[in-house]
């Protein structure tokens, strides 16, 4: 893979403040993170246990249900590489930083990869993710990828997710985000790619005065199925969400959306809607 095959892919604003990953392998050659503040750390989670292992074993598949998330726990079992990003107390990052998962499939056959990431925002913090997963052509392969994230308390974190996988591939993500109090939390979902892929994202909130807003737009044609299966879990009082996704399917493909919002019985004044429209073009 060579810089000039990803230009394409990286979002306007985030050339220097880069993550790429080849096969669910770190590239540092490919990757570009001079724009970020010094403070911030961003790049291998292998490479990061050295030096922060203490806060990676503190959050890894720490709040993540495993026996009800069977990929997951594949995904966990198989753990090799993948995004360490970890924003300090009060930092404001101002440019988007991109994750780029890039799929080639593998001389021998297909190819399979098991990313795992986990993005640690401090109190008070700031920042923009988007996460990206593309192929370079149009080859079978499988990605079974988790993100788990952190957003403490009085932080405010902007999260987009883009699988525009080969339509050959096999995607599967799962998504952990824990919020905690007088945070807010934005995440977009946009799903193009792979003949079979399945999102699961789950949100507990975990402290008052939260906002969430969880949006997504899915996009299907031909033989494709995409899946959307998200979980907000207010376990606290005085929280607000709010959740649309839309989609459009055409030719023979299929789509799923399932979504559930959790109101414990403390969580009282919570304020919650759930929208999903579809059109069907054929």
């Amino acid at each position: 893979v060579r810089t000039a095959d990803i230009g394409k892919f990286i979002i306007r604003g985030a050339s220097t403040s880069l993550l790429v990953f080849v096969n669910g392998y770190f590239s540092n050659k490919l990757s570009n993170l001079s724009s970020l503040p010094k403070e911030v750390v961003a790049g291998s989670l292998a490479e990061s246990v050295a030096a922060y292992g203490e806060q990676i074993r503190h959050h890894l598949s720490r709040h993540l249900p495993l026996q009800t998330h069977p990929f997951a726990a594949l995904n966990t079992a198989f753990i090799h590489d993948g995004a360490f990003i970890y924003i300090p107390e009060g930092c404001k990052v101002s440019s988007p930083i991109q994750m780029l998962f890039i799929s080639v499939a593998a001389k021998e056959g297909s190819a399979v990869s098991y990313p795992r990431n986990l993005i640690i925002v401090e109190e008070k913090a700031s920042a923009t993710f988007v996460e990206s997963y593309i192929a370079l052509s149009d080859d079978v392969y499988f990605s079974n990828t988790v993100t788990e994230m952190f957003v403490e308390k009085e932080s405010a974190v902007d999260f987009v997710k883009i699988q525009h996988e080969s339509e050959k591939a096999y995607h599967v993500g799962t998504m952990q985000v824990e919020q905690a109090g007088h945070s807010r939390f934005t995440a977009f979902s946009l799903a193009l790619g792979a003949s079979i892929a399945r999102n699961d994202i789950n949100i507990a909130i975990n402290g008052e005065q939260c906002e969430t807003m969880l949006d997504g737009l899915y996009i299907t044609a031909n033989d494709q199925l995409i899946d959307h299966h998200t979980f907000i879990d207010h376990a606290q009082p005085n929280c607000s969400s709010r959740e649309i996704f839309k989609g459009i399917v055409t030719g023979k493909s299929r789509s799923v959306f399932n979504g559930k919002i959790f109101v414990r019985k403390e969580a009282q004044k919570t304020d919650s809607k759930q929208t999903n429209k579809n059109l069907l073009l054929s």
